[in-house]
């Protein structure tokens, strides 16, 4: 029931001008019918250059009044600039998640992970409460590599992630540090939630499907 819904579904360069308060199509709308009091509205969509609308840049006014095809231009050179922002920071956070992301298992690398230790160490350094941080060793991994090839190693990896993501919280952070290395940090938990943790990881090992031998860990 929102002029904005309708400004999204045309998804042209065409912009919607209404009267919400005198616009059938509006009444329902509990801010935008009469009751509402709008009586100008000015939406150009927000269309990415792949085609997908996203939103609206939109005005409104409780007083009624016409945009000059100035305006109207403005607005749509409004709306360009607001998805050339949006596509601008959809590219950085990419980059940023491939700078941050282990490309072999797709969990946090050191670097992130160092970054985030730091900033939960500096948080607990001002509020105190409980932090707990597990290290996360394959147990000869160099020998099943050497034994098996990187390929298969590669794939066990992608599997103790995929475990090891399984048992533990949303808000805990799991990272491949190197070779069949891992870093579990565990915000506010003591060492019996750490020790919980790290047997949950080893029931969790234990239950792979593994790709040709079981591997096992110490925590």
């Amino acid at each position: 029931h929102a002029p904005c819904a309708q400004a999204i579904e045309q998804a042209d360069d065409r912009l919607l001008l209404a009267d919400p308060a005198g616009d059938p199509r509006f009444a329902a709308h509990p801010a935008l019918g009469a009751a509402g009091g709008w009586h100008t509205y000015a939406g150009a969509p927000l269309v990415t250059p792949q085609g997908w609308a996203v939103g609206t840049l939109c005005v409104l006014d409780r007083n009624a009044r016409s945009l000059s095809s100035r305006q109207q231009h403005a607005l749509r050179l409004l709306a360009e600039q607001a998805v050339a922002q949006l596509e601008l920071r959809r590219a950085s956070a990419l980059l940023d998640l491939q700078g941050n992301t282990d490309e072999v298992t797709g969990l946090w690398n050191r670097t992130a992970f160092e970054r985030r230790l730091a900033q939960e160490w500096t948080r607990w350094s001002r509020h105190g409460g409980d932090l707990a941080l597990l290290a996360v060793d394959l147990d000869h991994f160099k020998h099943f590599n050497d034994l098996h090839g990187h390929p298969v190693g590669d794939e066990a990896l992608r599997q103790a992630a995929q475990g090891l993501e399984g048992s533990l919280r949303g808000h805990d952070v799991l990272a491949h540090c190197g070779a069949g290395e891992f870093s579990v940090l565990l915000p506010s938990t003591d060492t019996g939630g750490a020790m919980a943790a790290a047997e949950r990881m080893r029931i969790a090992l234990a239950a792979v499907p593994w790709v040709v031998e079981p591997l096992t860990a110490s925590i």
